[in-house]
């Protein structure tokens, strides 16, 4: 099966079948060798006209120091991008709601022989 990745939602929307369900999935951390980058990931997986597979990575990150976390002024560092991890968490599942996605994905079969592998 073909999977094709896409990095704009217009993309994603524009290649999925409006008759299938859409899954999401959302990862975050802080990260770095200090702990001082927080990301957040949003997939969507959905399937195309075509009947293969497409899915969408969106991620956004941001240091400590940058202004969408200091704006919490909590005076910590790992407090503020927790705080920064969870508003844009907000954000992405609003974007999975707008597509009516549920949590979940689709998995891709290997094929060996005609078993599953």
């Amino acid at each position: 099966m073909l999977v094709e990745v896409v990095h704009s939602i217009n993309e994603f929307i524009g290649k999925i079948d409006p008759h299938q369900d859409v899954h999401y999935e959302i990862e975050s951390d802080i990260i770095g060798p200090i702990g001082d980058i927080a990301y957040v990931k949003l997939t969507l997986y959905g399937i195309s006209r075509s009947s293969s597979l497409i899915k969408c990575v969106l991620v956004e990150s941001a240091k400590w120091n940058d202004k969408d976390v200091r704006k919490f002024k909590t005076n910590n560092a790992f407090d503020d991008l927790r705080l920064w991890i969870q508003e844009k968490q907000k954000e992405l599942e609003k974007i999975a709601r707008e597509l009516k996605a549920t949590p979940g994905k689709y998995e891709v079969l290997a094929w060996n022989a005609g078993c599953a592998v």
